[in-house]
């Protein structure tokens, strides 16, 4: 074998061959060549320019009815400023429990509520650039040791707090809320993945729930720099007691550097802390740590969608506000980007609520004036008072019963009732002569009587 190798060797240009192998392996390396292709649903690529957007969907699909707005009035605004990319990653569950949500052994199965909890079909709706699906189960296995840590110690020591939270939580949202942070961090790692698999630079990532209806179209500018991250305008600080600072946690848009680290780091977040308040109050302490700069999104509205309908507490429009608590207690770095006329609808949001209005007296205040100095439009002013309008009704109504009745007496009636009023003038001006004022009015009244009685017809 050694002299066949060896005579192998001898061969002139088998040499110059396994040298010209080697310098080629030597170029190329152990770490192949990146992916010249793209999956099919990817719009974005290494040479694209302007806003490039990744909207990053997670959680559990209830229901289909989504989908057409998720498309009319998120992605669709989005393309108009930028170029999108969709990235899906779902839970799929054997069936829906929440006594909070009021949903309760929604089971999967072709012939009931299939297309309530079917990942696969809306995905493949969808057609987003790349996708995941985890097995709800077996996701429970991963976070069974930190929903049992989150649940014991809930309220930090405070036996109030304590049971509080868990009254308006429990176990299973909590339970819920791992399960939502740990696939976020899932679809964050494929757009994290895609980007270094296909060298791409995405400028903006949107934080998208697919069980949310969006019913107004999103507005959105990619150039506006003032804030890292855009949040809705309301659903943030609960009032009662001033000590419910939060931030709307069921969507956001922003810088991709700024939110993906979050996006990823939201479920070492929840393992960190225990649930003090709900999951606004999280993410409000997380922005504030991450010395995030927040903007509002003005008009957006979002209504949650159940396994059996919509969620009746999202059917009433949202009270306009900013995270104002969070940026008092937590320190929150609040861009105020929105015009005065939002800022007078949000002044006159808590002086309407009166809780509210004892949380921020300033506010208040500057609400109190602005209403009374505002002046009315053309159209307020032209329209008559609908309490003027009701009593001029009744006035009209009651005058014509009265005459139809004075229609209806004999004239000799009518005469004889003037002569009477004319009499009593008369006797009052007589006693009250010694007032001159009272007896030029009462001798006044008394000839305006007689004149009556004689021109009453006969």
């Amino acid at each position: 074998m050694r002299r066949f190798r060896c005579l192998l060797d001898c061969v002139p240009g088998e040499a110059k061959k396994k040298k010209k192998k080697k310098t080629a392996a030597a170029t190329t390396g152990s770490v192949p060549n990146a992916p010249t292709y793209l999956p099919k649903g990817c719009s974005v690529t290494p040479r694209t320019t302007g806003p490039r957007i990744a909207v990053s969907l997670y959680g559990v699909v209830k229901s289909l009815a989504t989908l057409g707005s998720i498309r009319a009035n998120l992605v669709r605004p989005l393309q108009r400023v930028g170029t999108v990319d969709l990235f899906v990653h779902l839970l799929q569950p054997h069936s829906v429990s929440n006594p909070r949500s009021l949903e309760s052994s929604v089971k999967r199965s072709r012939e009931r509520n299939a297309s309530v909890i079917d990942s696969r079909e809306f995905i493949s709706t969808l057609s987003p650039c790349r996708f995941g699906i985890t097995d709800q189960a077996s996701a429970d296995l991963e976070l069974a040791q930190n929903v049992e840590r989150s649940a014991n110690v809930v309220g930090h020591g405070n036996p109030h707090q304590r049971k509080h939270t868990m009254e308006n939580y429990g176990i299973e949202s909590i339970r819920n809320l791992f399960r939502s942070r740990l696939s976020m961090r899932a679809s964050a790692m494929l757009v994290k993945g895609h980007m270094e698999a296909h060298r791409i630079v995405y400028t903006h990532l949107a934080l998208v729930r697919p069980d949310l209806d969006y019913q107004t179209p999103l507005v959105f500018d990619p150039s506006n720099t003032r804030a890292q991250v855009s949040v809705p305008d309301w659903g943030h600080d609960f009032c009662p007691q001033c000590a419910w600072a939060g931030i709307n946690d069921r969507f956001a848009i922003g810088e991709l550097p700024v939110l993906l680290p979050l996006a990823l780091e939201r479920l070492v977040q929840m393992s960190r802390y225990s649930v003090v308040r709900n999951s606004e109050h999280l993410w409000c302490t997380i922005l504030a740590e991450a010395n995030v700069t927040v903007g509002m999104l003005p008009g957006m509205r979002l209504v949650r969608t159940r396994a059996l309908g919509k969620e009746r507490r999202d059917l009433k429009p949202p009270l306009p506000l900013p995270p104002l608590l969070c940026v008092e207690r937590h320190g929150l770095k609040l861009v105020q980007d929105w015009n005065a006329t939002m800022s007078e609808r949000y002044a006159e949001s808590i002086s309407s609520q009166p809780w509210c209005a004892a949380c921020f007296p300033a506010s208040a205040a500057k609400a109190a004036v602005v209403t009374k100095a505002k002046p009315k439009s053309r159209k307020e002013r032209e329209q008559p008072n609908k309490a003027a309008v009701v009593r001029a009704a009744r006035a009209a109504r009651a005058a014509a019963a009265k005459g139809s009745m004075a229609a209806a007496r004999p004239a000799a009636a009518m005469r004889a009732e003037a002569r009477r009023v004319a009499a009593r003038l008369e006797a009052a001006s007589v006693v009250a002569a010694s007032a001159p004022s009272a007896s030029a009015a009462a001798s006044a009244a008394a000839s305006a009587a007689r004149r009556a009685a004689a021109a009453t017809p006969p």
